[in-house]
C-alpha cells in the first residue's frame, strides 16, 4: 500500500513517519507535502492508495486538494485518514461521517487502531461522506444526517430515518423508516453515544430505539411496538426507564 502525507507542521510529519514505519513496515510513504498546490500535484502524481491529510495546511484546508481530485481526477478514489487537533464538535462531525482520523499529538494505539480498520476497507469511494463532513463542520446545528458504511455502499441517511438498532456483536443492525436495513461496522455502543441528543433509547443491551416512533408498549411482557409493528424488548433492569420516555413523547 502507497500513501502521502499532507501536513504543515514539520515535527509532526516526521513523528508520523517513524511511527508509520514502525507499526505498519509494508506501507511505502511516496510523498509528502505542507500545502493545497504541492500536496494536490503530489497526489496526482503518485495516485496513492491511502492519504493522510492534515485539515488546516499552507494555501487553504485539505478539502480544497479533495475537491479538486474530486472534480479532475473523478476515478481516482482513496482511503483516506485526516489528521485534526481536538474540537468536540469536529470529533463528533467525524463520527457521524464515519471518516477515520488521529487526533493531534498523535498516539501510537489510535494510529494502530485506525490503520487496521483503513486496510480493512472494502470500498474506497468517501466522496459523500466527505461532502456530509462538510456540512457537520460548516453547519453543526442545521446539519442532521448520518453516513451507514457497510461492505458494499455507504448510505447518508437524515437522523429523523433512523427507526432503531439492533447489536450483532461488533456490528450493528440499523433499520429505517422506508424498511431499508442495513448492516453497519459500528457498534451499538457508539450509535447510543452519537444519538442521545436527537431522541434515542438504549432499552436493551441489543436495541436501540428512536422513541418518537412506538406506537404501544407493554409492561407485562416488556416490549415496545415500533411504527413498523416490530415489537422490541425492553430489558428487565431498563423498565423503569420506559415511564421516563412515555413521559418524554407524551408532553
Amino acid at each position: 500500500m502507497k500513501a502521502v502525507l499532507i501536513e504543515d507542521e514539520l515535527q509532526l510529519r516526521k513523528g508520523l513517519r517513524l511511527l508509520l514505519k514502525k507499526l505498519m513496515p509494508s506501507l511505502q510513504l511516496v510523498g509528502e507535502s505542507d500545502s493545497v498546490s504541492d500536496g494536490y500535484q503530489c497526489i496526482v502524481d503518485q495516485q496513492p492508495d491511502l492519504l493522510f491529510l492534515d485539515i488546516q495546511i499552507n494555501e487553504g484546508s485539505s478539502f480544497d486538494i479533495l475537491e479538486k481530485l474530486k472534480t479532475n481526477v473523478p476515478h481516482y478514489t482513496p482511503k483516506i485518514i485526516f489528521i485534526t487537533a481536538y474540537q468536540q464538535y469536529a470529533v463528533k462531525a467525524f463520527k457521524y461521517s464515519v471518516i477515520d482520523y488521529i487526533l493531534k499529538p498523535i498516539d501510537a494505539e489510535e494510529l494502530r487502531q485506525v490503520l487496521d480498520r483503513v486496510v480493512q476497507q472494502t470500498t474506497n469511494n468517501q466522496y459523500p461522506q466527505i461532502d456530509l463532513l462538510l456540512q457537520h463542520l460548516n453547519k453543526p446545528a442545521e446539519t442532521k444526517k448520518i453516513a451507514l458504511v457497510s461492505d458494499s455502499k455507504t448510505l447518508i441517511v437524515p437522523i429523523e430515518q433512523l427507526l432503531r438498532f439492533e447489536a450483532m456483536g461488533n456490528y450493528t443492525k440499523v433499520f429505517l423508516k422506508d424498511s431499508r436495513k442495513i448492516v453497519t461496522s459500528k457498534t451499538l455502543k457508539e450509535y447510543d453515544e452519537l444519538l442521545q441528543t436527537f431522541g434515542f433509547e438504549r432499552i436493551h443491551q441489543s436495541h436501540l430505539i428512536n422513541r418518537n416512533e412506538i406506537i404501544s408498549f407493554s409492561k407485562k411482557d416488556n416490549y415496545v411496538e415500533m411504527s413498523c409493528h416490530s415489537q422490541v424488548p425492553i430489558s428487565s433492569k431498563r423498565m423503569g426507564l420506559l415511564d421516563e420516555i412515555i413521559k418524554k413523547i407524551t408532553l
